[in-house]
C-alpha cells in the first residue's frame, strides 16, 4: 500500500515505497523545496507569473558585498509575496570562498523561519556557470 506524502520530491525519481513518484512527508521539506525553487527560478521564466522568481543565476558575476545586499533585498520581496509564512533571518556568502573557489562561483547560504512551524532551516547553494 502506498505511503501518501505532501507533494513529489524533485527532481522526480521512481519509488515503489511511497506509489510511484517518492514524496516528501513533512511540511519543512516542502517548503524548503519550494523555497529552494523560489530562489532558482529566474523572473519570466514561469508561464503566467511572469514576476516569480528571485533568478539567483543572475548574482553569479556581482560584486560580493553589492550583490549580497541586492540578493538579499531580492530574496526578502520575493518571500513576501509568494512564501509570507518565510521570514530570512540571514544571507552568507562564506568568508573564504576567494581561497575555495574562483569568481565564476557563487556560494552562498540562506538561513530562514518558517513561522507557522516555529523552525528554522538553510539552504546551501553553490551556483556555478
Amino acid at each position: 500500500m502506498p505511503v501518501y506524502g505532501i507533494t513529489p520530491n524533485l527532481p522526480l525519481t521512481m519509488n515503489p515505497t511511497d506509489g510511484q513518484y517518492m514524496m516528501l512527508k513533512t511540511f519543512k521539506e516542502a517548503i524548503k523545496q519550494n523555497f529552494k525553487n523560489l530562489l532558482l527560478t529566474s523572473p519570466g521564466e514561469r508561464m503566467m507569473d511572469i514576476n516569480f522568481g528571485v533568478g539567483i543565476y543572475r548574482f553569479l558575476f556581482e560584486q560580493r558585498e553589492e550583490g549580497k545586499s541586492a540578493l538579499r533585498a531580492k530574496i526578502q520581496k520575493q518571500a513576501n509575496i509568494y512564501m509570507p509564512y518565510i521570514k530570512l533571518i540571514d544571507v552568507k556568502y562564506p568568508p573564504d570562498i576567494e581561497e575555495l573557489y574562483p569568481e565564476e562561483v557563487l556560494q552562498v547560504r540562506i538561513i530562514y523561519e518558517i513561522t507557522p512551524l516555529g523552525t528554522s532551516d538553510l539552504i546551501d547553494l553553490n551556483i556555478a556557470q
